[in-house]
């Protein structure tokens, strides 16, 4: 199975993001929705995440907190707007501080392929200048980082 990440341009304001796991999508879901899993995987080396917080229910609320290189924390808030466990997570998140000129809408799907999972993610950004200045940093990099992290979670199996 393949499993790098690809990243490409929707539009002017969107990107999605591609990834194969060698999980089926239910476990993939558990580790995109409870907390304590989120911590083990999500963040990499030099922006670890300090905590999650999750409330999975439409309308519901999420908070994340990443330590950045310098020590200063990277929150993350936003509220989950569809839930179709386990293929499809619709939320909407605000950056704190600010980078992302305002919310952000993610789609998340998890498509059954091969007994693993195709992760598709479209993030779409408030303006096709906040999009241009992610494509610009080593986000692609990072996310490898943390589903790498990832994978090992799933191939140790998950708790419970």
């Amino acid at each position: 199975m393949i499993r790098h990440l690809t990243l490409e341009t929707l539009g002017d304001r969107a990107l999605t993001v591609t990834r194969d796991f060698a999980a089926p999508p239910a476990l993939l879901w558990r580790a995109f929705t409870e907390p304590d899993l989120v911590r083990r995987w999500m963040g990499n080396p030099g922006h670890p995440m300090q905590s999650a917080e999750a409330d999975v229910r439409e309308g519901g609320t999420l908070r994340y907190v990443w330590a950045m290189p310098d020590g200063t924390p990277l929150v993350v808030t936003g509220r989950y707007v569809v839930l179709d466990p386990p293929r499809r997570i619709v939320h909407a998140e605000s950056f704190s501080p600010d980078w992302t000129g305002g919310e952000t809408e993610i789609e998340t799907l998890f498509d059954d392929i091969d007994g693993g999972t195709r992760l598709t993610m479209t993030v779409t950004y408030a303006t096709p200048g906040v999009r241009a200045a992610a494509m610009a940093t080593p986000m692609a990099a990072g996310m490898e980082a943390g589903y790498g992290q990832l994978d090992a979670l799933l191939a140790e199996g998950l708790p419970g």
